[in-house]
Order: C-alpha cells, then structure tokens, then sequence
C-alpha cells in the first residue's frame, strides 16, 4: 500500500474487483486519518476509472489538481475522462496545462496531439507530433499518425516522409 501513497499511478490492472475495493478502501481510510495526498487521491481515482466509477474518478482527480499535481498523470486521466464524457475541448485544455508545466514530457504532447486529431485539428496536433518525436524519437506511431495528420491538410509530401522514417523503427 505505501507505494500507492508516494507515487501517481497511470493505470493498476489489478485481476479481480476485491483488489480494487481493498485499495480504495485503504486509501480512502488514510485520506481521512491523514488528510489530502495528491498520490492517495489520484490512485484512488484510477482504481475508481477501472471499475467503472467515473465521477468518483472524476471528483478525485479534480481534487488533485486543486491541490497541486506534481506530475502530469492526473492531467491526463481527468482528460481522458473528459474525452469519455465527451468534452474534447475541456479534454485538451487539461493537456495544453500538463504541457505548460512539463514542457520536457513527451507523453503530454502526444496525448495532446491525439486529442487534437479525434478533434481533427490536424494543424495543431502536427507541431505537437514534432515536439514529442524531438524528446523521444523512437515511437513509429507518432511518426504514422503525423503522417495522417499531414496528409489530412494535404501535405504529401510530408506524409511520405514520415512513413519512411516510421519503416526503419521498430
């Protein structure tokens, strides 16, 4: 359990529902002995998420941020949760923050690139493509989904290019 309480958790994938219950239940006994953790609180929010308890997801990742996150995680749960609801703009607005507080994330302009490209904005989510590929330019997908972004706005050539350079990763 100590670990839950020290670091922000994306994703738990525990195997059976009690495992969720039991950990909910014990971050939610140390929230109220020993007051707001934004680790507790966010962990508790993902296990939440994964069973399907969105708005107590929701209200918890909330708090986080009202607290203060110390990383991106929490931005981009409350997103996806966003984008789930359907609020894409609301979704890419908690993004664009994680960007602003951890220009040196990769994962925060990707995640805000995928955003803008279900929102079909391609020419915003091109630049964010670019500067994910320039922190960690090893992901194929980025360099395909760039290229359908570009191809999107009608930039072939482009495109082309980046197909190649996604057939020599791995």
């Amino acid at each position: 359990m100590e670990f839950f309480l020290n670091e922000s958790y994306a994703a738990l994938f525990f195997d059976e529902m009690e495992e969720y219950q039991a950990l909910i239940s014990q971050l939610t006994n140390h929230l109220i002995r020993n007051g707001r953790n934004v680790h507790a609180l966010n962990n508790r929010a993902v296990a939440n998420w994964e069973i399907g308890n969105v708005e107590e997801a929701k209200a918890d990742l909330e708090s986080v941020l009202d607290i203060g996150a110390d990383n991106h995680v929490p931005y981009h749960k409350l997103g996806e949760i966003y984008e789930k609801q359907g609020d894409l703009e609301g979704a890419i607005a908690l993004y664009s923050k994680a960007v602003e507080r951890w220009p040196s994330e990769s994962s925060c302009y990707s995640i805000r690139a995928y955003a803008l490209f279900c929102a079909k904005r391609w020419v915003e989510a091109i630049p964010d493509f670019d500067k994910a590929l320039e922190i960690y330019g090893d992901w194929k997908k980025w360099y395909l989904d760039r290229a359908t972004a570009k191809e999107k706005i009608g930039d072939w050539g482009g495109a082309e290019e980046d197909r190649q350079l996604a057939s020599q990763l791995k």
